[in-house]
């Protein structure tokens, strides 16, 4: 998602300051272990 901590960093500021929550999921919805 980011290409180095600084943006790492920016994109967590930015969603605690906005009171988002920040996640990757790439292909985790049809993760086995996701799954119900």
């Amino acid at each position: 998602m980011a290409a180095n901590y600084e943006q790492a960093k920016a994109m967590v500021n930015a969603c605690k300051s906005h009171g988002v929550l920040l996640q990757e999921g790439y292909m985790m919805r049809f993760h086995g272990a996701h799954q119900r």
